[in-house]
């Protein structure tokens, strides 16, 4: 781990959302399983040798190869969806045409706010950091998803920036500023930390913030260009801790 900036005049910690504090895979799962047990409830799985993880799994599978078969990368999201959870389900006695799979991931959509997964390395840096520092948001996704989440003793409300707000999405310079004029901070005064290196880093650096810069699963390459452009580099958000010296 390496530090590109003094925490000593840092007033407020800013944390992206979205695959930085929530786990997007581990939510997506967790809602993409209710909805199949919510789908197959009229017939007997017993009787099929049923396994959602199973079918979790081979969805997942089928996507991935899907992504890299350019005629299936390019369907419409709704026909790729139809099409991976089609060849997940195939082994067993379901009707799975379009207008399944598009109900099946409404579904999903609705239920993901409530099912919202934070990474296991959250809660406690949020806790240590929070009496020292300031702790906010500033995301591109949804208030609901915050909502949801057992957060708010470290991160209030208020303190919860949202491109909806602003009518702009990061990287947009607009969305900083206005959460630093909010805040009543200069950029100086403040970290950013994210997981998206054009979103999140890039952003923060081009209006004079420092940024923390987290590649949970690293990427050939990730922590030169991190030390090239000057940006903290972890793995997981306890190494927060030593960052700010706490």
């Amino acid at each position: 781990m390496n530090r590109s900036f003094s925490p000593k005049n840092k007033k407020v910690i800013f944390f992206d959302l979205n695959n930085t504090l929530i786990d997007h895979h581990r939510s997506f799962k967790v809602s993409f399983l209710e909805a199949l047990d919510e789908f197959t409830s009229r017939w007997d799985p017993d009787a099929n040798n049923w396994e959602p993880k199973k079918v979790y799994t081979n969805y997942m599978k089928e996507l991935k190869n899907a992504k890299q078969d350019k005629r299936k990368y390019y369907l419409p999201r709704n026909k790729l969806q139809h099409h991976c959870l089609q060849q997940a389900l195939k082994p067993y006695p379901l009707d799975v045409n379009l207008s399944f799979s598009e109900h099946f991931f409404n579904t999903i959509q609705e239920n993901r706010p409530r099912n919202v997964q934070l990474f296991p390395d959250v809660l406690p840096p949020l806790a240590t950091l929070s009496n020292k520092y300031k702790l906010a948001i500033i995301s591109n996704g949804r208030k609901n998803d915050y909502d949801h989440l057992n957060i708010k003793e470290y991160i209030p409300e208020d303190r919860v920036f949202t491109s909806k707000m602003f009518g702009h999405h990061k990287p947009h310079p607009t969305i900083f500023k206005n959460a630093l004029k909010k805040m009543d901070l200069s950029p100086e005064q403040s970290v950013m930390v994210g997981n998206s290196w054009k979103n999140d880093v890039c952003g923060a650096l081009d209006i004079g913030m420092d940024a923390i810069w987290i590649v949970r699963k690293p990427r050939k390459g990730s922590r030169r260009r991190a030390d090239k452009n000057g940006v903290t580099y972890i793995q997981s958000l306890k190494q927060l801790v030593s960052v700010f010296e706490i």
